[in-house]
């Protein structure tokens, strides 16, 4: 009997450490996560690449796409996708510049890379969203 409960005691703290050791990991990737989203905010203009990211926070892409992963379950990549799209309809609703201007402000250097861009993420060119409004 005597064997039995510390067989299970043990199985529980084990259970604890395993618990424990989650939840630092798990806010190990929140620390990451929050360190890209405000290089995200700070530069999405210039920087259109996970690596770019990556190299920022001195990381390897596989760890900065756990973290997202873990916290989002979306890649970085996705996430850096959406923030540059919501950014663009943000203009392409606040703003009176030209879909020209506003890809230039966003960092493409091409407008028609940006209205490709544009639309895969939300079926409609840039021009068409904007007369939807």
């Amino acid at each position: 009997m005597e064997m039995i409960i510390a067989g299970l005691t043990r199985a529980l703290l084990l259970h604890f450490v395993r618990i424990k050791t989650q939840a630092k990991g798990k806010r190990m990737y929140w620390n990451i996560y929050r360190q890209f989203l405000d290089l995200l905010k700070n530069n999405y203009q210039t920087h259109h690449y996970v690596a770019d990211y990556c190299e920022m926070l001195g990381i390897p892409e596989k760890r900065l796409t756990r973290a997202c992963k873990a916290v989002t379950d979306m890649s970085a990549s996705v996430i850096i996708q959406r923030h540059i799209g919501f950014e663009a309809k943000r203009l392409l609703y606040y703003s009176t510049n030209t879909i020209k201007e506003i890809s230039f402000h966003l960092g493409f250097n091409d407008p028609a890379h940006f209205n490709k861009f544009f639309k895969n993420i939300y079926n409609l060119t840039p021009g068409e969203y904007r007369k939807v409004l």
